[in-house]
């Protein structure tokens, strides 16, 4: 009887324990606010410009390059939108930003990026994160003075997930997680 009650306990506890834990792609999904990220950029791009909680930033001044790189084949124009408040990853508000680079004709690059005014509330957010994701970075390291930290995960389809922490201008830190899409999907998902 009394083995009987200590499998029903530890079976409670494991059970326990893996219900916080979400999977990478629901991670990345909530943290980029329920997009699509395999879609093309300019389906996300419209897709981040429906979304009330996020508001587009003009660029600013002349942004003109010579020689301008889309004659060496660059096409690297983004968009940049503030975020106030994040509805999924509550931790993240505050000063935030979600930038979305092109990659290649057809891709988007979408990166959050997030300031810290320390450092220790920086790595107590990456702990959450990575304390809540079932899966292991493929990608853990940290700078020798430990001020800088580099995580990087593996999607089953092929794209990865990338957060880095480094420190800012005006005592700060910076946060960034971005998704890179598999560059073996250079065909147009619509």
């Amino acid at each position: 009887m009394k083995s009987l009650a200590f499998y029903i306990l530890l079976l409670f506890i494991v059970s326990c324990k893996n219900t916080s834990k979400q999977t990478l792609h629901e991670f990345a999904s909530a943290a980029f606010f329920k997009a699509d990220l395999d879609k093309s950029f300019e389906k996300l791009v419209n897709y981040f410009q429906s979304q009330p909680i996020l508001k587009y930033n003009e660029p600013e001044g002349d942004n003109i390059l010579y020689p301008p790189l889309s004659g060496l084949g660059d096409t690297s124009d983004g968009y940049r939108f503030s975020i106030a408040t994040h509805p999924y990853m509550s931790a993240l508000n505050g000063r935030g930003q979600l930038v979305v680079n092109r990659l290649g004709p057809i891709l988007a690059e979408p990166e959050l990026v997030y300031y810290f005014k320390s450092h220790e509330n920086a790595l107590n957010f990456i702990k959450r994160i990575t304390n809540a994701i079932q899966e292991q970075p493929i990608i853990d390291s940290s700078s020798q003075k430990g001020k800088s930290r580099e995580i990087q995960y593996q999607l089953d389809n092929g794209a990865n997930i990338q957060m880095s922490l480094s420190a800012g201008l005006n005592p700060g830190y910076i946060l960034s997680i971005k998704y890179k899409p598999s560059t073996s999907k250079l065909v147009n998902k619509g």
